[in-house]
């Protein structure tokens, strides 16, 4: 495959991915807009500080893979491990909030009860946060083992090709970028009232 082959590869694979996300997106405006006030409600919920310092976590991890793509070897090495550790801390943050929403009886699937504390509107948003914010934590899976692999390629010293850090970079920032998006939809929209 050519170097131009793996870059529209990866291009298209991304356009894929924004017409998957961009199918939620407008999912989520149609039903925010049908239950409106139910929705601010149900963002009451929502761990504003966790999400913002998730936040932070990943645009602090998008600048080291920047850093990684424009850097000697060892600083490579140093810039990918952190955008990995980053990643990691992430995902531990985003499952501790999913434990504290069950725990608070409010997480779609385990907990029972939830018609109680919310009303269909309420559980609807939180439907809605549990797919949004689980698919970008799969993203987010992916992305930590196409890094662990560009890392054990550094390890064994069988650098990866300036493309192949290339593409993972587009890839990472994607993923950041979801969360740009999905951050306001579910955890600022309470925060004014």
């Amino acid at each position: 495959m050519t170097r131009k082959e793996a870059r529209f590869g990866m291009w298209l694979f991304l356009s894929s991915e924004l017409v998957f996300f961009s199918g939620f997106f407008l999912l989520y405006a149609v039903l925010r807009f049908r239950f409106m006030e139910d929705f601010q409600q149900a963002s009451k919920h929502m761990y504003v500080f966790l999400g913002f310092l998730n936040t932070v976590i990943l645009l602090t991890s998008s600048w080291l893979m920047a850093l990684a793509l424009h850097s000697t070897r060892r600083k490579k090495i140093f810039f990918l491990g952190g955008t990995f550790f980053l990643g990691l801390l992430f995902l531990g943050l985003k499952f501790y909030e999913y434990f504290l929403h069950a725990k608070e009886g409010i997480f779609p699937g385990f907990s029972v009860g939830i018609s109680e504390k919310l009303n269909s509107g309420q559980e609807l948003f939180m439907n809605l946060y549990v797919l949004g914010t689980g698919l970008h934590a799969l993203h987010m899976i992916f992305g930590l083992i196409a890094l662990a692999s560009l890392l054990t390629l550094f390890y064994f010293h069988r650098d990866p090709t300036p493309d192949a850090l290339e593409r993972m970079g587009l890839y990472w920032h994607f993923v950041d970028l979801v969360w740009l998006f999905l951050f306001p939809l579910f955890y600022l929209l309470g925060v004014s009232k």
